[in-house]
């Protein structure tokens, strides 16, 4: 499909969504946008093809493409805590019978009691360490620069 430009037009970005759903393709819902690696690449099975060739249909694009990933992370997120979390169940309740073991001293009991504590104050910290690292979009695109997040002032 050959698209023409015209004053105010972009080259299309060509992309494509799934119109088959998920009895397809299970691994992305019907909606699902995936763009071409080249104009000319072959429409996937199961997809329409369609463009954006202009700055509104590129930024009404992105924010579908933005929305898209923030339910993939959302979803990923939620496995992740749901693995995560019964592993340290698993080994906070190896801890709890190491403390009730008549053969653990008072200073080990101690120490176990504390390092239980200070594991439960850090998982926030790390929890967010996980978000910067995959929200990587959603940062680029609220990039402040140097600019502090709670002011309003620009500097030209």
């Amino acid at each position: 499909m050959t698209v023409s430009r015209t004053l105010g037009t972009l080259t299309p970005i060509v992309y494509f969504v799934n119109s088959a759903g998920a009895d397809r393709d299970p691994a992305h819902p019907a909606g699902y946008i995936m763009l071409a690696p080249y104009s000319d690449y072959p429409t996937p099975h199961g997809y329409l093809r369609e463009h954006a060739g202009t700055l509104r249909d590129a930024r009404r694009l992105q924010d579908r493409l933005i929305e898209q990933s923030r339910e993939e992370w959302s979803r990923e997120a939620e496995t992740n805590h749901t693995l995560v979390d019964a592993r340290r169940a698993e080994v906070r309740d190896r801890i709890y019978a190491r403390m009730t073991s008549s053969d653990t001293t008072p200073y080990e009991r101690e120490f176990l009691r504390l390092y239980l504590q200070l594991r439960e104050d850090k998982q926030a910290k790390y929890d967010s360490l996980w978000m910067q690292r995959t929200a990587y979009l959603h940062a680029l695109e609220n990039d402040l620069g140097d600019r502090r997040a709670d002011s309003e002032e620009f500097r030209g």
